[in-house]
């Protein structure tokens, strides 16, 4: 099959809520089983949210990874506090559980809408997952509802003005969004912005400075949000 027609082929199967979609070598997933193995950019992303909580969250207890993919974020985030991994791909749950385990970590395989309600918790990451779901506004809202007063949930999406969605570029993302909108979904769900960032995609860049990708959130290519609940 043609590549754009197979990129094409693909998008509809994730509109339509397809295996694909799940697939952990779907070519979207980071599949690296170290984290050195990951990268660079994703990486920054979470060392970004894990300081970002540090310095915002006092005291916190339980934290969430939605969607955590095979896990490598959680490693980072645990060392704040205990972390429940969520993914909708079982293939990348079982992954996690062996490549990227920890005292601190466990992991379970769900896919949204949730069938079950997600645990109160101090800190959400939430990276790069929006431009995968259908309903966006009511995932947002889910994820707001669960965070403890106080808390914060760091959320990244591809910019729609600078990496305008393309189902033959990113054949797994439903949508791209602009700043503006993302920042009304906050203010629906009560959040408020506390810290910002644009990032670049930056994949020769070395995970050890991750702040040589980050720049003006209006430039970025991604967008890095942390909003907290009051």
């Amino acid at each position: 099959m043609d590549e754009k027609l197979r990129r094409l082929a693909a998008h509809a199967d994730k509109r339509a809520g397809g295996a694909a979609a799940f697939s952990y070598h779907s070519g979207e997933r980071q599949t690296g089983l170290t984290l050195a193995d990951i990268r660079a950019d994703h990486v920054a992303r979470y060392v970004w949210a894990r300081d970002v909580i540090k310095a915002k969250v006092a005291q916190p207890t339980q934290g969430l990874d939605v969607f955590c993919g095979n896990g490598y974020g959680c490693t980072l985030l645990s060392e704040i506090a205990p972390v429940l991994g969520i993914d909708g791909s079982a293939e990348a749950i079982e992954v996690a559980r062996t490549s990227f385990a920890g005292t601190e970590i466990t992991y379970e395989h769900r896919v949204f809408p949730f069938t079950d309600v997600l645990p109160d918790a101090d800190f959400i990451a939430c990276l790069e997952s929006l431009e995968h779901v259908i309903d966006a506004g009511l995932f947002f809202a889910t994820l707001a509802k669960s965070l403890r007063p106080g808390g914060v949930l760091a959320l990244s999406t591809p910019h729609e003005a600078r990496f305008p969605h393309s189902p033959v570029v990113t054949p797994f993302h439903i949508r791209h969004f602009q700043i503006p909108e993302v920042l009304a979904m906050a203010k629906a769900s009560g959040l408020r912005l506390v810290d910002w960032v644009g990032q670049t995609r930056g994949e020769d860049q070395a995970p050890q400075d991750p702040q040589s990708l980050f720049c003006d959130p209006a430039e970025g290519m991604f967008v890095l949000f942390a909003f907290q609940k009051p």
